[in-house]
């Protein structure tokens, strides 16, 4: 059963057209009807009707990405059953292409441990207008499944949006054991899975373009990151990942930050190691405070002001650890591997960023260790969300 929140409110127009009418016809005959009270009238009509436009414009865009991520899920899973069962004594794979051209985005099964265009069995095309987020603009990703097991080598997760820089993005989560899930998130306004490994740019896979730009950071692979490549911070080297923030990225009455963090020590000279950081005087931060290795949270224009941090120990190194600051509009609350760990009540407005970084404000704010799976949110993620994105990576 659909949830009726959810479905297109079509009545919405069409009450506001009747509405309309009948005010038109009050008007004609009522001489207290004034063209003031009528414009008023033309007016709510509009934002009425307008307002339904966009509701069911996004329950389309929404619809479109489950079922292309829901497409691409079926082949991979028909990919590693074939791959299982050794089909013609093969293992057997997928690569998906984001094209740099104006063709359709491909996904292609192929035979062998590695791919090449002699084994391609089958092709196909993202459609109604879908493009990968992840990989990136001219990037491939081979995912093979081992015979009998089905595993894969590492965590990776492949996403998709509509191109329309709608916040809508559909993620196809792969685990190295083997499963195989989608989720459908929405008010995504940067995403930054860092898998690129190689060269300097981070691409942003919410379809918001807010790509990144990676200065003096390492590049990780394998086992070593939470999935797919990661980018390893050290210090005392000013390393860190600037965005160039657009109108896309200046929310300000709610926001939740996300990342994946393997700290491995202390960072700059200053206690507070930067994550996540809106620079606008500043604007807000998701810190590791290595003085007591916890999690320090902080949006700027908010009152209490200053950061406010998790218990001692609470965020520990050398190992990974899902970490989030949500603003709701009255808490800041903080989230450890998918569990609250600390509410602050707040007040005001944040401020909004003219720029974001990951990984260092400054020398003295250097994170020391590896940083995974990026995320910014104009909205606050529930804590039911919030605990399924740590379950995809744990």
């Amino acid at each position: 059963m659909k949830d009726k929140n959810s479905r297109p409110k079509f009545l919405i127009y069409v009450l506001g057209a009747r509405f309309f009418k009948q005010s038109l016809r009050s008007w004609e005959k009522s001489a207290g009807f004034t063209l003031i009270e009528l414009l008023v009238v033309v007016a709510i009509v509009v934002i009425v009707s307008v307002a339904g436009f966009i509701n069911v414009t996004n329950y389309r865009n929404k619809q479109i990405l489950v079922n292309s991520a829901n497409q691409v899920a079926a082949v991979l899973h028909d990919v590693q059953n074939r791959s299982v069962s050794q089909q013609s004594g093969l293992r057997w794979g997928i690569r998906l292409t984001n094209a740099t051209s104006s063709s359709a985005d491909t996904y292609q099964t192929f035979s062998g441990t590695s791919y090449a265009t002699s084994s391609v069995d089958r092709t196909f095309y993202l459609s109604n207008g879908t493009q990968f987020g992840e990989p990136g603009n001219g990037f491939s990703v081979d995912e093979i499944f081992s015979p009998i097991t089905g595993q894969l080598g590492v965590n990776k997760i492949i996403s998709l949006v509509t191109g329309k820089e709608d916040g809508l993005v559909g993620d196809i989560i792969l685990r190295s054991q083997g499963t195989i899930t989608t989720r459908q998130e929405n008010g995504l306004i940067g995403y930054w899975h860092l898998d690129e490994g190689v060269a300097t740019t981070t691409y942003d896979a919410s379809g918001m373009g807010n790509f990144g730009s990676a200065s003096g950071t390492v590049w990780i692979s394998g086992s070593n990151c939470k999935a797919g490549s990661c980018l390893s911070f050290n210090t005392p080297s000013f390393q860190r990942v600037l965005i160039s923030t657009s109108t896309s990225l200046s929310s300000r009455a709610t926001l939740t930050l996300s990342a994946w963090v393997y700290p491995t020590g202390n960072g700059g000279s200053d206690t507070m190691s930067t994550i996540i950081q809106g620079l606008s005087s500043p604007a807000y931060y998701l810190s590791f405070n290595d003085s007591v290795n916890a999690l320090s949270c902080y949006w700027y224009g908010t009152t209490p002001a200053g950061y406010h941090t998790t218990s001692n120990n609470s965020v520990p190194l050398n190992q990974w650890s899902h970490l989030v600051c949500v603003w709701d509009g009255s808490n800041i609350n903080q989230y450890i591997n998918g569990l609250l760990a600390s509410t602050t009540s707040v007040t005001g407005v944040g401020i909004s960023p003219t720029l974001v970084v990951i990984g260092a404000e400054t020398t003295a704010r250097q994170f020391q260790g590896t940083i995974d799976e990026v995320r910014i949110y104009n909205r606050a993620l529930t804590s039911t969300e919030i605990l399924n994105l740590y379950n995809d990576l744990k």
